[in-house]
């Protein structure tokens, strides 16, 4: 069951009945719960579009609580905490594991559109001029003038504006909140990162505010956080399509490709990646099947492709 994704249908007025139910479950379970759709529903309020949404009874879900309880009940870990015990990085970016409605790209957005990627990336632009480049297997939602809901992988170049109306972006693990900037985010439940790459942005959850300036990023890992100075050149090498790597260990370069296409590589254990697998060169908007070729022909590689994963079986170096 996806929460996050139906409770983002429910605001749209996308949702199924079962959908509803289910978020009306959800938000039963605890108040903390509760004041978190409280948030998601402000967002598509402030619209003029979502005015004939008829707004979630909280005060009744509220009452079923405490009548099945017989008084307030303790507040258990909220979501994004569960999922922050298995994370493990935020870039600006949401793994997509549920799928809207496609609609075109290309054209500027109106407030409830969704944008869905399959195994492409997409460039689009918002309403107040805001680049973003959707990774593949992603989605995004508009929520305001000023605001998204991301699932998946993003990069967004912001337009420049006052105090008074910042862009916000909301994940399933807490809110980015930038003036002018450009950044990437990733978030699901196995990943959390941010990682600036221009400018300024803050990240909120309930225990902390943390804000990041231009080669800083922080990752999520089993709850734990922590910032970190950007020096991989390779960083945003997605939105780039260029790949640089100097005397780079192949470990490193399979690092980067993973990054980069969205992919997982595995080396087995008998495989020996010595100090003289070093990479120098770079590459320009190539494939994955151009470069894992070169590298076969620089070391001696062997490897099994199996849709989304390399499988590294051999190496010389």
């Amino acid at each position: 069951m996806d929460i996050f994704g139906n409770k983002l249908r429910l605001f749209s007025k996308k949702a199924t009945p079962e959908e509803v139910a289910q978020v009306e479950a959800w938000a039963q379970e605890s108040e903390e719960n509760l004041q978190e759709l409280k948030a998601l529903e402000a967002l598509f309020q402030a619209s003029e579009d979502m005015k004939g949404y008829q707004s979630f009874d909280k005060k009744l879900a509220w009452q079923k609580i405490t009548q099945k309880t017989g008084t307030n009940p303790v507040r258990p870990l909220n979501s994004w905490r569960k999922y922050a015990a298995v994370a493990a990085s935020l870039i600006i970016v949401v793994a997509a594991s549920i799928w809207y409605t496609t609609t075109q790209v290309g054209v500027p957005s109106a407030i409830g559109q969704e944008f869905v990627t399959s195994d492409v990336q997409q460039k689009f632009d918002l309403q107040d001029g805001t680049e973003v480049n959707l990774d593949a297997n992603s989605s995004l939602i508009i929520t305001g003038y000023r605001s998204v809901a991301l699932r998946g992988k993003a990069y967004f170049k912001v337009t420049k504006s006052d105090e008074n109306d910042q862009f916000s972006i909301q994940t399933g693990l807490g809110k980015v909140t930038v003036l002018g900037t450009q950044f990437v985010v990733h978030s699901s439940k196995e990943n959390f990162e941010v990682a600036v790459e221009e400018g300024k942005v803050r990240f909120d959850d309930e225990s902390r505010s943390i804000t990041l300036k231009a080669h800083e990023k922080i990752n999520i890992t089993d709850g734990t956080l922590t910032k970190q100075i950007i020096q991989n050149s390779n960083e945003f090498s997605w939105v780039s399509g260029h790949l640089h790597f100097d005397n780079t260990p192949l470990k490193m370069v399979f690092s980067d490709l993973q990054r980069h296409f969205g992919i997982e590589i595995n080396v087995l254990p008998n495989v020996q990646l010595g100090n003289e697998c070093l990479l120098t060169t770079s590459f320009q908007n190539e494939s994955l099947d151009s470069i894992m070729g070169e590298l076969a022909l620089l070391f001696g590689l062997q490897f099994e492709k199996q849709s989304k994963k390399i499988i590294i079986k051999a190496a010389k170096c």
